[in-house]
């Protein structure tokens, strides 16, 4: 996780991150060589960066894996704004569905919309996802849960999201 909020070169901006509570100012500060900035980060950093943002392919592969995908909620917690929203409109907007129906990716997926950055985010994730909310009941209800609560966040989806969820 430090990795990642230390060295994600998304838009080659230096981001600050607040420090959570629960975490010691020693182990929130990663120090880098100067290996690190000529080469472009470790090899672990590289694996990363070309699995979630340079190689398409294998994203999918990292949201289906049980390890891999935890890496990703985190990446998509305390990604910047423009590296979420590159992450969702390249790799998962128009295949939501699809992530929900795998055991996995759909942990991915209720990430995804619980850390949305903008209410256009998540009413474009709510309105790929609310024609298949009757599929979603069985074995996949935390999905819905995080469409819930983000239409609690989103007060004009409320009524929407309601009358779906009745109908």
């Amino acid at each position: 996780q430090f990795l990642i909020l230390d060295s994600y070169h998304f838009d080659e901006h230096n981001h600050e991150v607040q420090k959570p509570a629960s975490v010691d100012e020693d182990m929130w500060t990663v120090k880098h060589s100067e290996d690190w900035e000529k080469h472009g980060g470790s090899s672990e950093y590289q694996l990363i960066l070309n699995a979630m943002v340079v190689d398409e392919s294998k994203f999918g592969t990292l949201a289906r894996n049980q390890a891999a995908s935890r890496l990703v909620e985190v990446v998509l917690k305390v990604s910047p704004v423009a590296a979420y929203s590159s992450l969702y409109e390249t790799r998962m907007k128009s295949k939501l569905v699809n992530f929900v129906k795998h055991p996995v990716a759909n942990f991915v997926v209720q990430r995804l919309i619980e850390f949305a950055r903008t209410s256009a985010q998540f009413t474009e994730m709510y309105e790929e996802l609310r024609g298949h909310l009757s599929e979603f009941f069985a074995g996949r209800s935390g999905v819905i849960v995080q469409l819930v609560h983000g239409a609690i966040k989103e007060t004009s989806a409320q009524t929407k999201v309601l009358e779906d969820l009745l109908a």
